[in-house]
């Protein structure tokens, strides 16, 4: 979630796009006093920071890092086809709803599409890194003393 939030933020202060709603945002803000004095964020967002879409990134990150992580544990279960099936359709599920954040961007006119787009493929690329990071890092430690993989491992153990 780090590698997403970092990026999705310097990309957002690099590009400083306007949101949809810019027009409606200035307005308001220049109408009320509070506003003016303090920050356009208490409107619930920034009127110039709206390419990639945060919410998209992350919701992608967080749900493709799940759907990842319940797809590849399905792919090596041994077991009844029902549960790998379930697996699968639990992985998507979890990348149906972040689908369903980012049109969600797009219907309450926070966003254009390109920024959901963006925020969907930065969200994605994220989890990609960090399943590849979680299961190299899965696969490089060394069973612990006295585990059951070094029982049956060791040449003493009869089966």
């Amino acid at each position: 979630m780090a590698c997403v939030s970092i990026a999705t933020l310097f990309i957002k202060k690099g590009v400083g796009r306007p949101r949809p709603n810019y027009a409606a945002l200035v307005e308001v803000v220049a109408q009320s006093p509070a506003l003016a004095a303090g920050s356009a964020g208490a409107l619930g967002g920034h009127p110039r920071t709206s390419f990639p879409s945060a919410h998209s990134s992350h919701a992608m990150a967080a749900f493709g890092f799940f759907a990842l992580v319940v797809w590849g544990d399905a792919a090596r279960r041994v077991g009844p086809l029902w549960a790998r099936n379930l697996a699968g359709m639990v992985a998507l599920l979890s990348m149906a709803c972040a689908i369903w954040v980012g049109m969600t961007r797009i219907q309450d006119y926070w966003h254009h599409p390109d920024d959901v787009f963006a925020g969907w493929a930065l969200g994605a690329l994220c989890a990609k890194i960090g399943y590849a990071a979680q299961s190299t890092a899965a696969h490089d430690e060394p069973a612990a003393a006295g585990s059951d993989v070094q029982l049956l491992m060791s040449p003493m153990h009869k089966v």
